[in-house]
């Protein structure tokens, strides 16, 4: 599910978005050319440890931890202009097959549709999505999470966006943005989990063609927990942010972004609670070399995961990724991130909690196209959680072969 300081984050790029170069001619008349493209794709991965847990965990839940899976998709992709504004719809489905865990097997899709609407003076967007799929078995839930019955559950999340900027695009440009979203769990003992969240965003953005794009923006989320009010005394919860963001492009060859804001969290219920800290975040997109890309992120959040048992959680991110062009047809990636994960409870919640928790991630991929509209990617990783409490630890090697079509 997306949360509220990171859907701040998204929404705030975007209002960067509008007032860069690019994005403006996006909204100021800019043809978009009508696009429909459709792909068809397998999948084959091989999971060491697919229950994302310790094996006495493992055997709790009725799980066996190798496993391989067979992932059949297809993905449909419309775009469409009407004069100055445009419109697009992205729809992807497909089903998980488990050679072990069958009862895991799951169909999962997602669907997203984008209205941008060009008023010259004006821009708006509006935006819906609904993702549907098996939830990741690594996210513990405090009641229950160890039950056979308890790890088959298919969670629906939706996202609703309406955003307005007016102004020149040069200059200042005034934005408002509010959203809506929601979670559901399908299995009764996870719908401890399921929530409603609507956000408020207002912003003032600047931008000049060599200066660079800087944004003041001030941002509030009201999170409803209807089935928790029960068992940990939570009602609601509100997340606040103040913060300024700036970003500038050096050509094609620098990108560099940075955020910085001061987040607040107020848990209401039997035991009110508040929070707050400095977070940020720092980006940096470089073109090393003709055929070389770099992209390096660190990050510092303060926020609430409606998908798991902790109220709220402080974490920081580190990752780097670079990608290489080998050849016409040949593309190599490689990635690696560390984050260390912080849980705050609002009670106790007993021996089922991770106070503290270590993540590292590396991963390597292969894209080769064999011929135009086919692409095979070969992918391989490792990961590791060291958390409080050995029964939460674990670790996973994974290998994937997909073969995609477009047609």
């Amino acid at each position: 599910m997306v949360q509220g300081q990171m859907m701040v984050s998204r929404r705030v790029s975007m209002l960067l978005f509008v007032t860069s170069g690019c994005w403006s001619s996006a909204v100021f008349a800019q043809s978009v050319q009508p696009e429909i493209s459709f792909e068809a794709s397998a999948e084959v991965t091989y999971d060491s440890n697919i229950a994302r847990s310790s094996r006495e965990r493992a055997a709790a839940r009725g799980l066996s931890r190798e496993d391989e899976r067979f992932i059949p998709s297809v993905e449909l992709q419309i775009v469409r202009p009407f004069g100055r504004s445009s419109a697009s719809v992205v729809a992807r489905g497909g089903y998980e097959f488990h050679r072990r865990n069958s009862r895991l097997d799951r169909e999962w899709g997602d669907i997203s549709g984008t209205a941008n609407l060009d008023a010259r003076f004006c821009a708006a967007e509006l935006s819906a999505s609904i993702a549907h799929r098996q939830s990741d078995l690594r996210d513990i839930v405090v009641v229950s999470s160890d039950a056979p019955e308890a790890q088959r559950n298919a969670r629906t999340t939706q996202d609703y966006v309406a955003f307005l900027s007016c102004g020149r695009p040069i200059g200042l440009r005034p934005a408002l943005e509010f959203g809506y979203s929601r979670g559901d769990n399908s299995n009764p003992f996870r719908q401890l989990t399921d929530f409603r969240r609507k956000r408020y965003l207002a912003g003032m953005s600047y931008s000049h063609p060599i200066l660079g794009e800087a944004l003041l923006f001030v941002s509030r989320a009201e999170t409803e927990l209807p089935n928790q009010s029960f068992i940990a005394r939570v009602d609601e919860y509100e997340t606040e942010q103040l913060g300024v963001r700036f970003e500038r492009r050096t050509g094609a060859r620098l990108h560099l972004t940075a955020e910085i804001a001061r987040t607040q969290i107020d848990i209401q219920g039997e035991t009110p609670l508040e929070d707050a800290g400095i977070t940020g975040n720092l980006s940096m997109t470089a073109i090393v070399g003709p055929r070389l890309q770099a992209v390096a992120q660190a990050s510092r959040v303060l926020d609430s995961r409606a998908d798991t048992d902790a109220t709220y959680f402080k974490a920081e991110t580190f990752e780097l990724k670079l990608t290489s062009q080998v050849s016409e047809r040949i593309r190599v990636e490689s990635a690696g991130a560390f984050t260390n994960r912080r849980n705050v409870y609002v009670v106790q919640v007993g021996p089922g909690a991770i106070a503290e928790e270590d993540r590292f991630d590396v991963s390597a991929g292969l894209n080769y196209m064999v011929r135009r509209g086919m692409q095979l990617r070969l992918s391989a990783g490792y990961e590791r959680r060291d958390a409080t409490g050995r029964a939460f630890d674990y670790s996973n090697t994974y290998a994937a072969a997909r073969v995609s079509a477009q047609f």
